[in-house]
């Protein structure tokens, strides 16, 4: 009797388990399908038409031709190899989470390059590191250029010092996702710009880089100055709230083989199952360069936007091609080009022209 039992829990989970996977699968289909309508919508050309250009501020974040995308490939993907990727990495993320509630700072630091480094293989992404990474008590604050959701798993791939990064206040009250942030010693900042609110914001930084270098937290600052992605062929103006502390900051170069690796017009769904697709037959890889350390006294930078500039350069000419400095380019120019590539019925011209 309790022989048939064990075979009917164990039939009975078989069934829910593939069950769960068929609709998995039919999910991934669907989700192509539409993900592939929304990459043929973010078409350069489509600008071209409509303003015989590409406006400055949205150079940073065009996409490459979606006419390169087959079809019939992403959706033999979507029913065979996408759903595996999927299950695979959402139990490497379960994994990850059951970790990092345990309030142990040593497990985390040696289990997050891990669950990273698994997370990317699984997705198809290789990492090659470049250059020296320097001591967190030496320099309390990495600087990075902003190109993929992917930054996060690549830089926490790259050694035995797991990053931290500033994220907004709400996030600390998420289910889950504020449990892993704060697990994470991330800064929770609001994105207000009034004056007061701003300096509290430059005090928490401030504070963190100092836990930081002093050793009480194992977990080194991870800044995106740019407060967005681009494509990955330029650089957007610095923000400059976590480099008035004049601290030392080392520099990090992110480039990926692929362009299709940028996570800019496109949804965030639609942009993960179009990656795991081409991960199958392309080159996808990461290269991340730690480039030297930018201190105030070697730069003459007396004020956080100098040492914002002079560490912007030095990601901008760190390897070739260099990547161009676009001071036009801003987070509202990428919600503008997104919404225009997006809707289903242009606007005129002289609107955009207008706003822009």
């Amino acid at each position: 009797m309790m022989a048939s039992q064990g075979y009917s829990v164990y039939e009975g989970f078989m069934v829910v388990s593939v069950l769960g996977y068929a609709l998995l699968t039919l999910a991934c289909i669907i989700g192509m399908h539409l993900s592939y309508k929304q990459a043929m919508l973010c078409d350069t050309d489509k600008i071209i038409r409509v303003f015989g250009h590409v406006p400055p501020s949205w150079k940073s974040f065009i996409r490459p031709s979606p006419r390169n995308l087959n079809y019939l490939f992403l959706m033999i993907a979507a029913s065979t190899a996408v759903p595996v990727k999927i299950a695979v990495v959402t139990s490497l993320h379960v994994l990850a989470i059951i970790i990092c509630l345990i309030p142990s700072e040593k497990l985390l630091s040696t289990a997050v390059p891990v669950c990273a480094n698994l997370i990317l293989r699984v997705l198809g992404l290789t990492v090659r590191q470049h250059g020296e990474r320097l001591s967190p008590r030496k320099v309390p604050t990495v600087a990075v250029n902003h190109v993929s959701y992917l930054d996060i798993y690549v830089l926490e791939s790259c050694g035995a010092t797991p990053l931290s990064f500033v994220a907004k206040k709400d996030v600390r009250d998420m289910f889950l996702i504020g449990q892993l942030a704060r697990a994470f010693d991330c800064v929770f900042v609001s994105r207000s710009k009034c004056p007061k609110e701003r300096e509290e914001v430059v005090g928490k930084i401030r504070d963190k880089q100092e836990r930081v270098m002093s050793g009480s937290t194992q977990f080194q600052l991870c800044i995106f100055p740019e407060g967005t992605t681009t494509n990955g062929t330029s650089l957007m103006k610095f923000r400059k709230g976590a480099f008035e502390s004049l601290l030392p900051v080392q520099p990090v170069k992110l480039a990926y083989a692929s362009d299709h690796c940028s996570y800019t017009c496109l949804d965030l769904l639609c942009h993960v199952l179009i990656f795991l697709a081409l991960a199958c037959i392309e080159d996808m890889h990461s290269d991340v360069y730690w480039l030297p350390e930018v201190c105030p006294s070697d730069t003459a930078a007396s004020t956080g936007e100098d040492l914002a500039d002079a560490t912007r350069l030095s990601i901008a000419r760190a390897t070739e091609p260099e990547l161009c400095l676009d001071d036009e380019a801003s987070f509202e120019a990428h919600n503008k080009i997104t919404s225009f590539l997006l809707e289903s019925t242009p606007r005129s011209p002289a609107r955009h022209t207008k706003e822009d």
